[in-house]
C-alpha cells in the first residue's frame, strides 16, 4: 500500500486540478485513486490494476465512500488505450523502468510521475514530461517519504534464495566499502545504471555489512561482504550467472565517482519507444542505454 506522505508528494508535484484526465497505473488498495476522486471528480480519473478479482475489490472499496472512478482490469504495463491520451498518468509503486505504454497515454505536454526505485529503496521521483514527438524526458527529484529504507528482513530472505555462497564459487576482493553500500546518492546512481536488478542489505555484527544483488531475468546474483572496519581488508565478493553483477556494480560506483559524487537533482531520463536512457545535466552526457520495457 502506498504510504500517506508518499501519495502526498507525488499528488503535490503532480499538479493535477480540475479538467484534467489522470490515469493512475496500480490501484492497490484503492486509497490514491480516492484522492484524486475527490480532488478531480468520478470522470475525471481512470485507475488500473491488474487481475478482475483485485480491481473489483478496489472499485467495491471506492463505491462504498461513494466514489466512482473507473476502474479497469489490464496488464498494468499497457494502461488503458480507451480514455487516452491523459494529462497525468500516476504511479506510486516503485519501479525502475517506465513502460514507453504509459508514454503513449500521455498526450503532448502531459506529464509521467512515478518513484523510482524498487522495493529496498526509494529516493527520488521520476517527473517526465511528453513531447510532441512521442519521447519522455525529465528530471529527478528527492522523495523525502522514500529516504532511509534499504530493505527489511523479509526482501533479504526472498533475494538470497538466490544465492549460493557456500558452493565452489569464485571469491575475490574489492574496494568497494561500507560506506559505498549505504551512501544513498551512490545507491541512487547505482539503482539507475542497473535497471532490473534487486537489492538488499543486511547488518551484521561488528558493522558489518551484506549486499545482495539479483537480476530475476538472468538467474544471476553476487553477494558482498565488508568488513566491520576498512582496515580489516577488502571486502568479498561471490557472484555467479551470465551477468557479473559485482563488476557492474563497481562500475556504477566508479562512474558515479568520476561524475563527482553527484545527487540524485543531477540526473535525467529519456524514453522512447525503444531505449531508457540515463544522463547527467543534459541528454547529452548520457551514461547508460538499455532496452524500454
Amino acid at each position: 500500500m502506498c504510504s500517506p506522505s508518499l501519495a502526498a508528494e507525488v499528488l503535490g508535484a503532480s499538479r493535477a486540478t480540475p479538467g484534467m484526465q489522470v490515469l493512475e497505473v496500480g490501484s492497490g488498495s484503492g486509497y490514491c485513486a480516492g484522492l484524486l476522486t475527490m480532488r478531480l471528480g468520478d470522470d475525471a480519473v481512470t485507475t488500473v490494476e491488474s487481475g478482475f478479482a483485485r480491481s473489483e475489490h478496489v472499485r467495491v472499496r471506492l463505491a462504498s465512500a461513494g466514489l466512482e472512478p473507473r476502474v479497469v482490469s489490464v496488464d498494468t504495463d499497457a494502461g488503458w488505450p480507451e480514455r487516452a491520451p491523459c494529462d497525468r498518468v500516476l504511479g506510486f509503486a516503485p519501479v525502475d523502468r517506465i513502460p514507453y505504454a504509459w508514454i503513449r497515454r500521455c498526450q503532448p505536454g502531459g506529464r509521467v510521475l512515478v518513484p523510482w526505485g524498487d522495493a529496498s529503496l526509494q529516493l527520488a521521483l521520476a517527473d517526465l514530461r511528453v513531447g510532441p514527438d512521442g519521447v519522455a524526458r525529465g528530471r529527478f527529484s528527492p522523495l523525502r517519504a522514500g529516504e532511509g529504507h534499504q530493505g527489511g528482513l523479509a526482501l533479504w530472505n526472498r533475494l538470497s534464495r538466490s544465492l549460493r555462497p557456500e558452493a565452489d564459487r569464485a571469491v575475490r576482493g574489492s574496494d568497494l566499502g561500507r560506506g559505498d553500500l549505504l551512501d544513498p546518492s551512490a545507491v541512487f546512481a547505482a539503482g539507475l545504471l542497473l535497471p532490473g536488478v534487486g537489492r538488499a542489505v543486511r547488518h551484521g555484527a561488528g558493522h558489518t555489512v551484506s549486499l545482495c544483488l539479483v537480476d530475476p531475468a538472468t538467474g544471476s546474483w553476487a553477494l558482498l561482504r565488508t568488513p566491520g572496519e576498512p582496515r580489516f581488508g577488502r571486502s568479498e565478493v561471490r557472484q555467479k550467472g551470465p551477468r557479473f553483477l559485482a563488476d557492474e556494480l563497481e562500475r556504477a560506483h566508479g562512474l558515479w565517482r568520476e561524475a563527482g559524487r553527484l545527487d540524485p537533482g543531477r540526473f535525467g531520463l529519456t524514453v522512447t519507444p525503444d531505449r531508457q536512457s540515463v544522463w547527467i545535466d543534459d541528454e547529452a552526457s548520457v551514461l547508460s542505454v538499455s532496452p524500454s520495457s
